[in-house]
């Protein structure tokens, strides 16, 4: 993250943890998913690069958020980042399949409310 900023500071970066990996779904000697969760999105959000919304959001995408424990109390998880961490985070989920769909439906633009 620190090379992209290094490099271009017009580059930015969306982080994208993937929630398949192990210190995301069990206890480990770094704590819970949760506590990992939030050590990994708070270190990301300290870099120039990391992308962010016109608010100050930092834009996360979580690789198979549906998967994990962390997401078992998600809204008490965001305010906690913000309220604690001073973190704001604006979520893009990732949907498995969302490309075939949209082209099943022949569509450009498939919108997720």
């Amino acid at each position: 993250m620190q090379a992209a900023a290094n490099v271009d500071p017009c580059f930015k970066i969306i982080p994208m943890p993937d929630m398949d990996a192990t210190i995301f779904q069990t206890a480990t000697a770094a704590g819970t998913p949760q506590q990992a969760l939030t050590s990994v999105i708070t270190a990301l959000s300290k870099y120039p690069s990391a992308y962010r919304l016109a608010d100050g959001r930092l834009v996360d995408r979580l690789k198979n958020a549906q998967k994990t424990v962390c997401f078992r109390g998600g809204s008490s998880w965001l305010s906690q980042m913000k309220s604690q961490k001073k973190v704001s985070i604006a979520f893009v989920p990732a949907v498995p399949g969302l490309a075939a769909l949209r082209e099943q439906l022949q569509v450009d633009q498939l919108r997720i409310l």
